[in-house]
């Protein structure tokens, strides 16, 4: 029984282990959205599933305002450690 093995298996375990550009709480959405799949009615799974798109779209706004807020300045850094490196070069 799959809820059994969840019940059963390692609390520290994380079906995202591998995923490094994800923050922790990120990886817990995740997480709970698969651990939870299978385990309610359909109205509950319906309403389980659209909190976590709520929260993942809160997570997703924020990376868009940080990379309007800081991509352009990385943009500009890399621009100029290329100048930097073709003058030591020349």
């Amino acid at each position: 029984n799959y809820i059994n093995y969840l019940e059963d298996s390692n609390k520290d375990e994380s079906i995202t282990l591998d995923i490094n550009y994800l923050k922790e709480n990120e990886k817990s959405v995740i997480d709970r959205i698969f651990k939870n799949i299978g385990r309610f009615d359909s109205n509950s799974e319906i309403i389980n599933i659209t909190n976590a798109i709520k929260e993942i779209d809160t997570y997703r706004e924020e990376c868009i305002d940080n990379y309007k807020k800081y991509g352009s300045i990385s943009v500009k850094l890399s621009i100029a450690v290329g100048f930097m490196v073709v003058i030591i070069l020349l």
